[in-house]
């Protein structure tokens, strides 16, 4: 839906030219610019924003080094038809083998929908991939529970294994890796999005700067200023989605003890909750905001 109310929004700029392009283009660096190639075609851009996957092949054609961590696990996602309104409301529970979160989807046909996102070993994973529907409804129970109401349809399992990927260069002279090229995480409390809705807040600001001051949108200088203040903010992110999982995988006795009373001290005291929301929402520090 986000996606959709974007896509629109950007067919209304006067001075935007949308193109449709395939994996296999490539970026060659000039003297004032990026020059994108792909067959006959080409495109000139004094800034080219990277943004079109893990590890992108372009970026790495470039020598760019990606740091890479494989959790051992996979993401079963689905689309859930519900039987009751979720009200807007995502859920997440913890368990052993990993995450579970169910996110609002919009209606379709007047019937709820939910995305699900179960993290799981392979094994169990691609058991759940290919079980049929009602033996894959009562399984999603025992892990998680009825709260969301009788679950009436699954469709469009898909199982992704799950890795942290970390580009080693984020800028270089008329060139940003941004989004999922930049850092892909372990989607443990969904915070990939909203890191990635940060820095492209931080980025508009600094451009913005740039173009009021007629500089040049790609210098190096002022890629690596946007570099520079997100680092501490996308370091502190990283670190918390790579750590999350851990924790609540082991089951060490005294590990389990204060993780428990960690979350009842989360479920009973709203100051605390709304503490840790605020983090999770990126509200906790002072970021750039979108400007109209």
């Amino acid at each position: 839906q986000l996606a959709s109310l974007l896509s629109a929004a950007v067919d209304k700029l006067p001075n935007v030219q949308r193109s449709k392009v395939t994996n296999h283009f490539v970026l060659k660096p000039i003297a004032n610019g990026i020059v994108l190639q792909e067959g006959s075609n080409s495109v000139h851009a004094r800034l080219t924003v990277l943004a079109n996957g893990i590890a992108p092949l372009a970026a790495q054609k470039l020598g760019i080094a990606f740091q890479c961590k494989d959790y051992g696990q996979c993401a079963l996602t689905a689309e859930l038809t519900l039987t009751k309104a979720h009200r807007g409301i995502a859920y997440e529970r913890f368990t052993s083998s990993g995450p579970i979160a169910l996110l609002p989807l919009p209606d379709l046909n007047d019937s709820p929908r939910a995305a699900l996102v179960w993290t799981l070993p392979l094994p169990e994973a691609e058991d759940l991939l290919n079980a049929d529907e009602d033996t894959f409804i009562e399984r999603l129970y025992v892990r998680f529970g009825q709260r969301i109401g009788p679950v009436a349809a699954v469709a469009r399992r898909v199982v992704v294994p799950l890795a942290r990927t970390v580009a080693t260069e984020q800028v270089r002279n008329h060139l940003l890796l941004m989004g999922s090229s930049a850092h892909s995480l372990h989607p443990v409390a969904g915070q990939g999005f909203n890191l990635t809705l940060r820095d492209i807040a931080t980025l508009g600001e600094v451009l913005s700067g740039i173009a009021a001051d007629d500089g040049n949108l790609g210098n190096l200088a002022s890629l690596q200023l946007y570099e520079e203040r997100r680092r501490a903010d996308q370091a502190r992110v990283v670190a918390f989605s790579d750590v999350l999982p851990a924790v609540f995988a082991n089951n060490n006795a005294p590990l389990s003890i204060a993780r428990n009373l960690a979350l009842l001290g989360l479920d009973l005291a709203p100051g605390l909750r709304n503490a840790f929301a605020r983090f999770g929402a990126g509200l906790s520090t002072r970021e750039a905001r979108f400007n109209d």
